[in-house]
């Protein structure tokens, strides 16, 4: 393509930056969905939630569809009015954000589709996914529960079922001793109380 001023050049090289970031958006929504959740012979992997995060996905899947879509509308049918897309900032702009929303939204849309509820187990036999424990590391004690990925806060002592430490204690009794490797060398874990 030939440009004869640095304005041409830059909406150029803006074309080139929103058609990279569609692909980009592609390969990752198709990454999420293929890789990450570990399709294995069609069948998607669960996403652990509690019913306090579900609702928080899918309160933001619902504002996401409704005002944020009728927001990049709007912003688009403004740019529209403006002339010539080709040379309009404001519409490339508003269209880099529509695929971002849409991305999210179907990200949102996955989780919510693909979610497991977590509920309180009344066998307190061995550790499993909404399991609270009480553990002891040499003289200290610490109590996690072990949640879904889209739930772990491990500031809050939520750590994810698919984290080192809460696969070291899946499947553990009171008693036994969960060994996992972190930044700071191997560490051993006794499960105290299972809640």
């Amino acid at each position: 393509m030939d440009y004869p001023d640095s304005i041409g050049i830059i909406l150029y090289f803006k074309s080139i930056r929103f058609y990279n970031l569609i692909r980009l958006s592609e390969a990752k929504l198709f990454d999420n969905i293929k890789l990450n959740k570990g399709i294995k012979n069609n069948i998607m992997a669960r996403v652990f939630l509690t019913k306090e995060r579900l609702a928080e996905l899918k309160a933001e899947l619902t504002d996401l569809k409704t005002r944020a879509r009728k927001e990049i509308a709007e912003r688009l049918k403004q740019a529209k009015e403006m002339g010539d897309l080709s040379e309009n900032s404001e519409f490339i702009s508003a269209r880099e954000d529509q695929v971002l929303l849409e991305h999210r939204i179907n990200q949102l849309e996955e989780l919510v589709r693909e979610a497991a509820l977590i509920h309180k187990s009344k066998d307190n036999e061995i550790v499993k996914i909404g399991s609270t424990i009480k553990v002891q590391r040499g003289n200290h004690f610490f109590t996690y529960t072990i949640v879904g990925p889209q739930d772990s806060q491990p500031n809050k002592g939520l750590i994810s079922n698919e984290s080192p430490l809460g696969k070291a204690f899946l499947g553990k009794k009171v008693g036994e001793k969960a060994k996992t490797q972190t930044p700071t060398g191997p560490a051993e874990f006794e499960i105290i109380k299972i809640e």
